[in-house]
């Protein structure tokens, strides 16, 4: 889909030695967070925002270490967390 737009406006996508990385929740970064709190999630129902940003850094850490194993748990993940995850390959 965005290389899809990428191509119509006429702006190149990534190419694959470009060190960017899409993480793209399917609704709201939020289902991403309550999953690393250990919540069950799906990605229709909408989650709490946090009051302050500075809240997320103990789900932002264990993401950086999930990701840096390729190994998400519990399951099942967020279809677009485990997407997310793969694309943390290409920048570390």
């Amino acid at each position: 889909m965005l290389k899809a737009a990428c191509s119509e406006a006429g702006v190149p996508f990534r190419t694959a030695e470009e060190r960017v990385a899409l993480a793209i929740p399917r609704r709201n970064i939020e289902t991403w967070l309550a999953y690393l709190r250990g919540e069950e999630v799906n990605e229709t129902d909408a989650y709490p925002k946090y009051d302050d940003e500075s809240e997320c850094r103990n789900e932002v850490a264990k993401l950086d270490e999930m990701c840096r194993k390729q190994k998400l748990e519990p399951d099942p993940p967020p279809p677009s967390l485990v997407i997310g995850c793969q694309e943390f390959k290409r920048i570390s």
